[in-house]
């Protein structure tokens, strides 16, 4: 996939304990390259079935990794983060680019 976007990194903290913020940076760098190359990106994610709040779109330059922030409380179990990055295409729609996992 990752044709437009790659989602370069994923930080959680190694471990939390239920009721605690967690929180969660994606790195998401854009593939294209050169002059009017920039895109706007967004960053979704699910824990559990439940979805993450949505950090800000951001524009982003050809080649440039721009970081994106969310954060959710720790529920009384292990979680799995589902993450996508996601672009707005010439047709005005975001396409989901990239996904990655982190537990």
């Amino acid at each position: 996939m990752a044709s437009v976007t790659e989602i370069t990194k994923v930080e959680v903290p190694p471990s939390a304990v239920e009721g605690e913020i967690v929180n969660v940076v994606v790195k998401v760098k854009n593939l294209l390259v050169g002059a009017n190359k920039s895109i706007s990106i967004g960053v979704t994610g699910l824990y559990d079935g439940a979805t993450l709040p949505q950090p800000d779109i951001k524009l982003v330059a050809a080649g440039i990794t721009e970081t994106f922030k969310t954060s959710f409380m720790m529920l009384g179990e292990d979680v799995t983060l589902l993450i996508g990055s996601w672009y707005k295409g010439t047709d005005g729609i975001f396409h989901l680019d990239d996904t990655a996992q982190a537990n």
